[in-house]
């Protein structure tokens, strides 16, 4: 739609990405590329299939920092970025209101075959019929550091708010927090065989249930906590800023680590 890129790695400063539409990534597709994203604004970019803001595939291995994917959608998976086996990472980013339709998987990211990396990123009132937040498939083994999933939403009361694994998919969530999701549970998992390791996360609050189902066990395993984290703001923005008495400050909980986001108190501006 935007820009297609392909055995190349440039890099993209301080660019806004709007209104563009393609079949599979809508501002960008790249394959067997690395291109680097710092800065950039993604906004109401639409693919008709997958990847409504990047779409990337064949071990394509982009990097990016501190970008902003808002209102983008595509009509089956991955309204904001759908990963095909590839190797990315995303650090510092807010993923908002993004959306997947139909079937509608993963309202922020679709996975498959992929084990990108995520580091305090915020997703925030994204939606999907399953995944609204995330889904993962086909063996998928991302990593979530220091993220927070908060009011996505499931289209499918079957389905998952913030995060769905299928298809052998093994995903690491360490110190996120995962809260306030509707119209389904935190954590959907179709297969004994796709089950996340959580590692001194906080799931509260969602409405179809928090540390249930198959990852029931894990509440109390590994500094893993079943807290309010206190948002200071109500409704929650997606600066998910957190009260100071907070379980989420390292003061505050077993871990002694940061859980979440972004984090800073409700005297920050």
């Amino acid at each position: 739609g935007g820009v297609y890129i392909q055995y190349s790695s440039p890099k993209f400063t301080n660019c806004v990405f709007t209104a563009n539409k393609a079949k599979y990534g809508g501002a960008i597709a790249c394959r067997t590329a690395a291109p680097i994203f710092e800065n950039c604004t993604f906004i109401a970019n639409t693919a008709f299939v997958e990847g409504g803001a990047i779409k990337s595939e064949a071990a394509a291995n982009p990097r990016i920092r501190n970008c902003r994917f808002e209102n983008n959608s595509a009509s089956e998976r991955g309204g904001g970025i759908h990963f095909f086996n590839a190797s990315a990472s995303a650090v510092g980013c807010k993923f908002i209101s993004n959306s997947a339709v139909n079937p509608g998987y993963g309202g922020a990211l679709f996975c498959y075959s992929s084990s990108p990396y995520f580091e305090d990123c915020v997703f925030y009132l994204n939606s999907g019929a399953d995944g609204g937040g995330i889904y993962c498939a086909e063996r998928a083994s991302p990593r979530f550091q220091n993220c927070t999933l908060v009011q996505n939403r499931s289209n499918d009361i079957e389905g998952a708010s913030g995060l769905s694994c299928n298809s052998g998919s093994l995903p690491y969530i360490d110190y996120c927090i995962i809260a306030y999701g509707e119209d389904g549970q935190a954590v959907g998992i179709n297969d004994p065989n796709n089950i996340p390791t959580f590692t001194g996360c906080c799931i509260f609050g969602n409405e179809g249930g928090d540390w249930v189902g198959l990852i029931s066990e894990q509440q109390t395993l590994r500094n893993n906590l079943a807290d309010d984290p206190l948002f200071c703001d109500e409704p929650v923005t997606d600066d998910a800023r957190l009260d100071a008495d907070s379980p989420c400050w390292p003061d505050n909980n077993p871990s002694g680590k940061q859980i979440g986001a972004f984090v800073s108190n409700c005297d920050s501006p």
